[in-house]
């Protein structure tokens, strides 16, 4: 993942924010990603779910939709769950975001 700071305070990052715990197919959601969900308040949230097998470009794509290199990790078999890009994009509609989320690959 990668942080970005700003008058000393993180303010950005991808991190896991699915992950499966149980044999029934249980999932959790840590802490830092229910308190980046919470902050988005009343917002309007587009959710952008990125999927694909293995190296198809699934972070590159995350990391273009946000207009960086380095926002997901890339070239490297590191995503497990889900992964969420905690800053949600604004949109051209008033009050309207879109949120970045990347799935570990399906093969």
């Amino acid at each position: 993942s990668r942080r970005r700071q700003t008058s000393g305070r993180e303010v950005s990052w991808a991190r896991r924010c699915v992950q499966e715990t149980g044999p029934e197919g249980e999932f959790s959601l840590p802490d830092e990603a229910m308190l980046a969900l919470q902050e988005m308040g009343d917002k309007k949230v587009a959710p952008i779910i990125i999927s694909g097998s293995h190296h198809s470009g699934k972070s590159f794509l995350a990391n273009r939709l946000l207009n960086q290199m380095k926002g997901f990790s890339t070239g490297e078999v590191k995503t497990k769950g889900i992964w969420m890009w905690n800053v949600p994009v604004p949109l051209e509609k008033e009050n309207s975001f879109a949120l970045i989320l990347q799935a570990e690959g399906l093969n």
